[in-house]
């Protein structure tokens, strides 16, 4: 029988006392199961069994967290429970691929789906004190975030990763296993610490509105190239007040609505149209949707609104 590897990251959200350990995992388990096995076996509760088996090392600590499993993951659930404060210890499974080849590069970690949710664990909150990143050179996207300051605010944050292709399984065990390791060379390691962080940012309003009788795609919000925020799947117009880090040019203020979706197939996705406006003292104006004379937005996947300053 020929070996299968599984190209996928797991990723941990952290432990703390009367915390919440979640493990997400979002891979389609028909396209996820080796060859010769019957329909009834399925990578996402093989996924959850070695999840289990791994908790009963260390069942003191374990016993004091909420456990909270979803399989078949969206960004939503990723971008919810990675915000969450009480969330102490993560895990996020799904396919997930980084080179470099020449001057191109391909970084993206997608769910079942094929939407690439990386910009999403920008949303870690500071008070996460473990996150694995587990499978396909899960370390280089660590490394890689860690220098870009995604985790800037994040004093006692500790994170796993392997620079090699990794099995899902397999990938699961070893990042329970430093888990562990954390866990009893520190007893302390889960406690809530106190959180500073410094900011300049500013808030800007965004409405979403929905001209179709059609569910809108749940989409990421970016300034360039930093998740500012997100808005889930939804039928109703939606709001959300989004907070920018200051610029120094208008190219600076660019907002990007992201689906995920790199390309129209098998999905054409639906972003709906925003309206964007800031009121502050240090930026007023509004944005303004890049599409063609004849008002069609460019670009399948995402959109891109251009600051225009003051009416």
């Amino acid at each position: 029988m020929k070996n299968i590897v599984l190209c996928v990251c797991a990723l941990f959200i952290n432990i703390s006392v009367l915390g919440k350990m979640v493990l997400l995992t979002s891979l389609d388990p028909d396209e996820n199961r080796p060859p010769l096995r019957f329909r009834s076996w399925n990578i996402n509760e093989k996924l959850e069994e070695r999840f289990y088996k791994s908790l009963k090392k260390f069942p003191h600590y374990a016993k004091e967290q909420e456990i909270i499993i979803k399989h078949l993951a969206t960004p939503q659930d990723l971008y919810q429970h990675l915000s969450d404060p009480e969330v102490k210890a993560l895990i996020w499974v799904g396919h997930a691929g980084f080179s470099d080849n020449g001057i191109a590069q391909s970084r993206s970690i997608i769910d079942f789906k094929n939407r690439d949710l990386k910009s999403l664990f920008q949303a870690a909150h500071p008070g996460l004190k473990f996150l694995g990143l587990v499978g396909c050179r899960g370390e280089l996207f660590l490394e890689e975030w860690k220098e870009q300051g995604w985790f800037k605010d994040h004093a006692s944050l500790t994170t796993f990763g392997r620079k090699v292709r990794t099995a899902a399984r397999k990938g699961l065990r070893l990042a329970m296993k430093d888990l562990e390791g954390r866990i009893e060379s520190d007893s302390t390691f889960f406690d809530t610490l106190p959180i500073e962080t410094t900011t300049e940012d500013f808030p800007v309003l965004i409405e979403r509105k929905n001209s179709t009788d059609k569910k809108m795609d749940s989409i990421q919000i970016l300034q360039k190239k930093n998740l500012v925020g997100f808005l889930p799947a939804s039928k109703e117009d939606q709001y959300l007040v989004a907070k920018l880090k200051r610029g120094s040019t208008r190219f600076d203020y660019k907002i990007i609505a992201d689906t995920g979706f790199a390309s129209p197939a098998p999905v054409n996705p639906h972003l709906g149209r925003l309206t964007i406006t800031s009121q502050t003292d240090a930026l007023i104006g509004s944005w303004e949707l890049f599409k063609t004379k004849d008002g069609k937005p460019i670009g399948i996947g995402k959109h891109i609104y251009q600051f225009k300053g003051e009416d």
